[in-house]
């Protein structure tokens, strides 16, 4: 491929907020055609864009899909040859529709794995699910003190901006007032949740979310009505 062309390439893919690095270009020649490939780095993600061995300005293009199958498709046109600017929509097409997905997944939070994780590091099966009475007013200060020291320990351990520490304690504030008016068992439910919620808003990856689990439990595990052994 002339070097106008994949320069137009790698152009297209910043512009549409790609991180360059991410991707790679090789060649295969061979005494028919010139094949370009353009490959999304650590996956089967390929494009394709073929040339024939009389031209660089005319093409035909297949891709790999972001599927679980995994199968090229069919070079297109399969009859004729096109011009660089119709094998580019497809390409386009291919960075939005299938890329842009396979991005989208790896850096999108895994809620149901949070889920488990939370239930797992905080025992939530050791909730007393008959107990539905309220907090004390001891209890009510234990919560709030523990809330405050919990706000400090994540943004001492999570470096958090001011927009992101602005966030957790929202949430915080939130659980702190829910213990006024919800009795045990709600309250143990609607701290996992906040829990969860932080992790979502602030993006954060497993071993942080699971950081924000820990600090939860150390903070609160001796508070006895918490059941957090």
């Amino acid at each position: 491929m002339r070097k106008h062309y994949s320069n137009k390439l790698f152009q297209l893919i910043s512009n549409l907020g790609f991180e360059c690095n991410k991707f790679e270009l090789k060649e295969k020649n061979s005494i028919s055609s010139l094949e370009t490939i353009i490959q999304v780095k650590e996956t089967p993600l390929k494009f394709y864009f073929l040339n024939p061995n009389t031209s660089y300005e005319h093409f035909r293009s297949k891709y790999i899909p972001y599927s679980h199958y995994n199968i090229v498709t069919k070079y297109s046109p399969q009859d004729e040859w096109i011009s660089f600017d119709g094998v580019v929509h497809d390409f386009e097409y291919w960075l939005k529709y299938h890329v842009k997905c396979y991005f989208d997944d790896n850096t999108e939070p895994n809620l149901w794995s949070q889920f488990n994780q939370a239930n797992k590091t905080l025992n939530i099966n050791q909730i007393d699910f008959s107990d539905k009475s309220f907090f004390s007013s001891n209890e009510i200060q234990e919560i709030q003190r523990g809330i405050s020291e919990l706000k400090l320990l994540i943004q001492q351990h999570l470096k958090t901006s001011k927009m992101e520490q602005k966030i957790v304690n929202e949430h915080m504030n939130y659980l702190s007032e829910a213990s006024l008016r919800l009795n045990k068992f709600d309250w143990k439910s609607v701290a996992i949740s906040t829990l969860i919620s932080i992790v979502i808003a602030l993006s954060l990856d497993t071993q942080k979310g699971q950081l924000i689990f820990d600090l939860f439990k150390k903070v609160f595990s001796s508070v006895q009505m918490l059941l957090l052994k």
